[in-house]
């Protein structure tokens, strides 16, 4: 089984100081290049930055061919992570973008987002829950307008 993460659940998870969670419930990361480019990119927060130049050694980046005519609708970190999840059946990919997601579901892909990480990794109250939720959603509306 490999676990193949998506941008966005390590940009967060570094962001909040939770990115080492990843390691102890998984023990090996399997990151495609385009997301850790992705990291790098000029925009991102300087924190997320110098992580993703240096990715802890339980990193595993890896190169990944897609097509170009699959998944099109989906951002290339997206598109290559769906792509390296499905190279193992047992696979787990932590994604957090809805269209994404639902890509990922229809393949057979089993898929789980930051919440679901945080959620795994440690106890936290109910109102964190909320709030972390309603975020989120605030985000989804933000983006959708954006676009």
């Amino acid at each position: 089984m490999i676990v193949v993460a998506d941008t966005t659940p390590l940009r967060y998870l570094v962001r909040v100081g939770q990115v080492d969670l990843l390691e102890s419930l998984y023990k090996r990361l399997v990151v495609p290049e385009a997301v850790l480019a992705e990291l790098q990119h000029a925009r991102t927060p300087e924190i997320v930055r110098r992580w993703a130049e240096s990715p802890p050694s339980w990193i595993e980046p890896r190169s990944v061919s897609v097509s170009a005519n699959e998944l099109r609708n989906l951002g290339p970190g997206e598109r290559a992570a769906i792509t390296l999840a499905e190279s193992d059946p047992q696979s787990l990919l932590i994604i957090d973008e809805r269209e994404a997601s639902k890509q990922a579901a229809a393949r057979e892909i089993s898929v789980i987002g930051t919440l679901g990480v945080l959620e795994s990794g440690f106890r936290v109250s109910e109102r964190l829950y909320a709030l972390l939720i309603e975020r989120h959603r605030d985000r989804g509306r933000t983006s959708t307008r954006e676009r």
